[in-house]
């Protein structure tokens, strides 16, 4: 690594550190303003529902008469079959994991099967790690706290895009060409982080270990090995405002999520999925899965790339 690439790299860390350290400041203010209005929204509806409950109790009601019948309850047989083979992608090989996970969550069939699917019955970092055939020839591979790249992998096909941010040849491709369209409407996008090794990853990581507990930063960084940008397929952006937290208040942000689809991209973590992705709302942080798939993501409503894989099987 030459001189020049071990200062960029520097300077991207510290960056995302400083960015990172003000998001969560300004995300812990926020945090307390929702939790005293939680408690002030709790407090009301406990005092209206002790007084509803008062007022009832001064009502009276006419009991329920049991009806006692001779008749034999029916019950309906059983056909043997298993009610969940006929969905979407279901999987054999899940059917246990499917009926334990629906007995517990209640959820939908559709819904059990594609979560089981995205390992999001199991626990975090019960991980599976791909294969660099899928990593190399997968668009739609899923990387996070379940599925795991090798410490030694590297995409076959790095190159760097008009910002000098090194991503896999579509990828960078296909954000410049988004980025010129910006360009034609007056808006700035630039790509400031792109593919990171398991060692950059893990300096990271680390990193903010050293102001914060495991657990937080757990929710705002990807351990090595977790990392969606180890693919090459993942970019973090600045719009007209530098920095990452700032992303998401400029005209640049609102066009992405407009336009982004367009040019195979999602915004790959939302605030109201992060038990789905385990991560915090990151608005900066654009994943390319090819305009096809985008397209259909942003056309059947789905924001998680989790949601979308796991509809159609295994996200190994």
């Amino acid at each position: 690594m030459t001189e020049q690439q071990l200062q960029r790299r520097r300077e991207e860390l510290r960056r995302n550190r400083e960015d990172r350290k003000m998001m969560i400041q300004r995300r812990k203010r926020r945090n307390r303003r929702r939790a005293m209005f939680c408690l002030f929204v709790l407090a009301l509806t406990v005092f209206l529902v002790v007084g509803f409950c008062h007022f009832v109790e001064h009502i009276v009601a006419p009991k329920p008469v049991a009806v006692i019948t001779d008749e034999p309850i029916e019950t309906p047989l059983s056909t043997g079959e298993n009610n969940l083979s006929g969905n979407e992608g279901y999987v054999k090989e899940n059917n246990n994991r499917y009926e334990a996970y629906q007995s517990s969550t209640g959820l939908s069939d559709d819904e059990t099967i594609w979560q089981v699917n995205a390992r999001l019955d199991l626990e975090l970092f019960d991980a599976v790690t791909h294969s660099e055939d899928k990593l190399n020839n997968d668009i739609l591979v899923v990387v996070n706290k379940y599925h795991k790249v090798p410490d030694d992998y590297e995409p076959m096909d790095l190159t760097s895009n008009s910002d000098g941010c090194q991503l896999r040849a579509a990828t960078a491709d296909a954000f410049d060409r988004m980025k010129e369209a910006a360009a034609n409407e007056g808006l700035s996008l630039r790509a400031i982080s792109g593919y990171r090794s398991v060692e950059y990853q893990r300096e990271l990581y680390e990193g903010y270990l050293q102001s914060d507990s495991r657990e937080n930063v757990d929710t705002y960084s990807a351990r090595a090995g977790y990392s969606e940008h180890h693919t090459g397929m993942a970019v973090d952006v600045f719009g007209s405002v530098d920095g990452l937290g700032e992303f998401e208040n400029t005209p640049e942000y609102q066009w992405v999520k407009q336009h982004g689809h367009e040019y195979g991209f999602i915004i790959r973590y939302t605030a109201p999925e992060e038990t789905v992705t385990g991560y915090m709302d990151e608005p900066w942080h654009l994943r390319y899965i090819g305009p096809k798939d985008a397209t259909e993501m942003k056309k059947q409503g789905i924001t998680t790339l989790e949601e979308y894989v796991g509809r159609k099987g295994t996200l190994e």
